[in-house]
């Protein structure tokens, strides 16, 4: 009779045991992935097991890894205020590894690098396409300057910028059809650096 007692009151005890874990633990998760990337903020869902309020993360929600910061480990974890009004830690912390941002795309009035330009624009864009793991709409890019080469000619147009001015933009006109040109960009934004894409006329 007493082995009967002391395993029910083991057993209770480990129900016991588990719900005060569970009562403290909280899940941290990122629902597009499980990486950081320099300049792109990533948002963060958090939920709570047990009766808790004001759930607070140790970092900023979304997230925005700084430049620089590739090949860093972010530890991710969480408080929040328990029902006697007391705030507390939380388990269930979660590590990210900071990646560097991927390199954008140029696109001349919506043509991209290998295009066959088919009607001139002043606008020079950079920012993200397809090929990146996260949603779009998170890049912050603007294009400071621009230097256009045309294949065969020598000397090189050269402005500020994400406008091709007027005067450069009618020197383009002028170029051959089946002329290959080379436009190199200056970004800055949620990365910077050169992009270089070639069009055909």
């Amino acid at each position: 009779m007493k082995k009967i007692i002391f395993v029910g009151q083991l057993f209770f005890a480990t129900i016991a045991f588990c719900q005060e874990f569970n009562s403290k633990s909280a899940i941290i998760e990122t629902p597009e992935m499980q990486v950081f990337y320099e300049g792109i903020p990533i948002l963060l869902n958090v939920e709570a097991f047990g009766e808790y309020k004001d759930i607070q993360l140790n970092i900023p929600n979304p997230y925005t890894a700084p430049p620089g910061s590739a090949g860093s480990i972010v530890t991710v974890t969480c408080s929040a205020v328990n029902k006697k009004g007391k705030r507390v830690d939380l388990e269930g912390c979660r590590k990210f590894t900071v990646k560097k941002t991927p390199k954008p795309e140029l696109s001349w009035g919506g043509f991209t690098d290998g295009s066959t330009v088919r009607a001139f624009s002043q606008t020079l864009s950079v920012g993200y396409g397809d090929n990146v793991p996260f949603g779009k709409g998170k890049d912050n890019f603007t294009v400071v300057g621009y230097v256009i080469s045309v294949y065969g000619l020598k000397g090189t147009l050269e402005g500020e910028g994400s406008e091709i001015s007027e005067l450069h933009l009618e020197a383009l006109k002028a170029i051959s059809k089946g002329n290959k040109i080379t436009i190199q960009v200056k970004y800055s934004g949620s990365s910077n650096g050169l992009i270089t894409s070639m069009f055909e006329l």
